[in-house]
C-alpha cells in the first residue's frame, strides 16, 4: 500500500507512474490502528510447504554451546535435528538447538529471527550473507544469465560490458555483465515489460534461488540502485 500524509498525491504520482508502485492501492493516512489492522488481516500471508532457508547475519562460537548462527528464516520452518547445508558451497550441518526472542524452542516458523546452535561445523566456515538451507533448496554460483531491467532514472542506461555490484540479501559482490549493447533506461521498468537477457560473472560465489530478483548497484554516482536482474540460470 501507499499512504500519503502531509504530501500532495498529485506531486508524487508522476514519479510512481514510472515504477511498479503505480499499481499499488492508496490508503487514507487518517486510518486508525484498528482500521489498519483490518486492512492487514484481510490479506494473510500464504503458508505453503517450502524448504527451510535461513539468511545468515552472524556466526560465532559460544563457550559450552558451540557454533551459533543468527539470522532470519526466509522460507519454511526449521526444527531441532534438521539437516541443513550452507551455501554458497555445500557444507552439511545440523540444528542442535533453536532460540527465538531468547527462548529455547523446538521449531521456528517463517519470518522468525532465529539463533541456531549448529553441529558439525565451525564459525569460520559460515560467512555473513550466506544461507543455511534444506539440502538442494538453493545453489551457489559465480556466473550465469539474468534478465536485466534498468531504472528510468538512469538516463544513460547501462553501457556494454559494464561492471556493477550484485546485491541480494546481505550479499554485495562485484559483477560484470556481458551485454554487447547499451541497455536503455526504463527497460523492463513497467509491469509486463521484459528485461534483456545477458550473461554475468561474479568476483566471488553467491547464493540465491533461480527466478529471484536481485539488485544491480553502482557506487560511483547516483542513483546507486540502477536496476535489477532476474536469475535465469547459474
Amino acid at each position: 500500500w501507499i499512504i500519503f500524509k502531509d504530501i500532495d498525491a498529485n506531486d508524487i504520482k508522476p514519479m510512481l507512474g514510472k515504477s511498479t508502485m503505480a499499481s499499488w492501492p492508496v490508503l487514507d493516512a487518517d486510518l486508525n490502528p484498528a482500521q489498519m489492522r483490518e486492512q492487514l488481516m484481510a490479506k494473510p500471508p500464504p503458508r505453503p510447504e517450502t524448504p527451510s532457508i535461513v539468511m545468515v547475519d552472524a556466526c560465532f562460537e559460544v563457550r559450552g554451546v558451540g557454533t551459533v548462527v543468527l539470522g532470519k528464516l526466509e522460507s519454511g520452518p526449521v526444527a531441532v535435528h534438521d539437516e541443513l547445508e550452507a551455501v554458497p558451497g555445500k557444507m552439511k550441518t545440523g540444528v542442535r538447538s533453536i532460540q527465538v526472542q531468547d527462548e529455547d524452542i523446538q521449531k521456528a516458523e517463517l519470518g522468525s529471527r532465529v539463533g541456531l546452535g549448529l553441529k558439525g561445523t565451525s564459525a569460520d566456515a559460515i560467512k555473513r550473507g550466506s544461507y543455511l538451507v534444506t539440502p538442494g533448496a538453493m545453489g551457489g554460483f559465480e556466473s550465469g544469465k539474468m534478465e536485466v531491467g534498468v531504472s528510468p532514472l538512469v538516463k544513460e542506461g547501462l553501457e556494454p560490458n559494464c561492471e556493477l555490484f550484485f546485491s541480494y540479501g546481505l550479499q554485495f559482490i562485484s559483477v560484470k555483465l556481458d551485454n554487447k549493447e547499451t541497455i536503455k533506461a526504463g527497460t523492463g521498468a513497467t509491469p509486463g515489460s521484459g528485461g534483456v537477457l545477458v550473461g554475468f560473472k561474479l568476483l566471488t560465489a553467491a547464493a540465491a534461488p533461480a527466478g529471484r530478483r536481485v539488485l544491480l548497484v553502482r557506487t560511483n554516482k547516483k542513483p546507486r540502485v540502477i536496476g535489477y536482474g532476474v536469475l535465469k540460470s547459474a
